[in-house]
C-alpha cells in the first residue's frame, strides 16, 4: 500500500508585528511510504512548478503576475536539500536529493 504525504513545516506565519508586511515561510518535501520496496521511505525530487502549486494551495495563495503591488508575492522558491532525518529515514537506495526540499517565502505588503 503505497502512502503520500505532503510535508509542510510553517517557519513563519503572518505579522511580525504591527504595521509590517505579512510573511510566510515554509519548508516543503513530499514522502512516499510502500512504493518502491516495501514500506521503505522516498522522497520525491519536486519540481519548481510543483512546489509553487503546493505553496499556492497550502501556505498563502499568491499570483504568478500580482495586479497589485499589495499582492501575496512569491519571492524565494528555492531548493535547500534534505534534513538530517530525511537522510536517516530514507532507504539506502533511495537518498534524498537537493531538491527533495524546497523552501518558499511568500510576503504580503502592509496596508491600513
Amino acid at each position: 500500500m503505497r502512502i503520500d504525504d505532503i510535508i509542510i513545516e510553517h517557519h513563519q506565519h503572518g505579522q511580525a508585528r504591527r504595521y509590517a508586511d505579512s510573511v510566510y515561510e515554509a519548508y516543503i518535501s513530499v514522502r512516499i511510504v510502500g512504493d518502491l520496496i516495501g514500506t521503505a521511505v522516498h522522497y520525491l525530487n519536486l519540481q519548481e512548478a510543483t512546489v509553487k502549486d503546493i505553496a499556492r494551495n497550502w501556505v498563502r495563495p499568491f499570483k504568478d503576475k500580482p495586479s497589485s503591488p499589495f499582492a501575496a508575492t512569491l519571492t524565494v522558491c528555492e531548493p535547500v536539500g534534505p534534513t538530517e532525518l530525511m537522510r536517516k529515514e530514507v532507504h539506502p537506495k533511495h537518498p534524498c536529493t537537493q531538491e527533495s526540499r524546497w523552501y518558499v517565502k511568500i510576503v504580503e505588503a502592509f496596508t491600513d
